[in-house]
């Protein structure tokens, strides 16, 4: 599903940030004004990538996008920020909200965009599938798999695209992965519809 691997490119696909052995006050200040600015330029980007998006499945993508940054990631940092002790907040503090936070709204946004995305896929179904049968075996079971299991999944999907291309890049065969929870869904929902 190519959205999955969008969806796992954007979230897996950022840097964390480090802390140092010995951190401060100004430091942590500082982290969380960097790690705002930075949810506040991802969104300003989301937006603008959504204002020139064509077609309804990347408008449907970047619209996803822009909520899973501008309304959902950094409120919910904001919330997981404030609920910690001003005193105690360290670097640590901070990436675990962020990854936390990032968690939340992923699971949430999985659960939003994979059902808008199904009908693109079956179509691109080799044979076709049925859309609307597609469709309502995706969300159904896309809603039984746990947040845990859906984060897992597009972690996982993340790691093995990155394999792919690092073997590409190397010239050496494309490895070969026995299918996770999302592909065992997808290949299931295919065969139905």
């Amino acid at each position: 599903m190519q959205y999955w691997l969008l969806l796992s490119l954007l979230l897996f696909g950022t840097a964390s940030t480090a802390a140092p052995k010995n951190e401060d006050q100004d430091f942590t200040a500082n982290l969380i004004r960097k790690s705002n600015e930075t949810l506040q330029a991802k969104c300003q980007a989301a937006t603008q990538q959504l204002a020139a998006a064509k077609g309804s499945y990347q408008t449907g993508v970047r619209t996803q996008e822009k909520w899973l940054m501008c309304e959902c990631l950094a409120p919910e940092f904001e919330r997981l920020i404030k609920a910690e002790n001003p005193a105690t907040i360290t670097a640590d503090t901070v990436t675990k909200s962020l990854q936390t936070g990032l968690q939340n709204c992923s699971a949430k946004s999985m659960r939003i965009t994979i059902p808008l995305a199904c009908k693109e896929d079956a179509a691109k179904a080799k044979p076709p599938a049925d859309p609307d049968t597609y469709c309502n075996c995706m969300t159904t079971g896309v809603n039984r798999l746990s947040d845990a299991d859906l984060i897992e999944s597009s972690a996982r999907a993340y790691r093995e695209f990155q394999a792919k291309v690092e073997a590409k890049s190397k010239g050496l065969p494309e490895p070969v992965f026995e299918p996770g929870e999302f592909e065992k869904l997808d290949q299931a929902c295919k065969k139905k519809s």
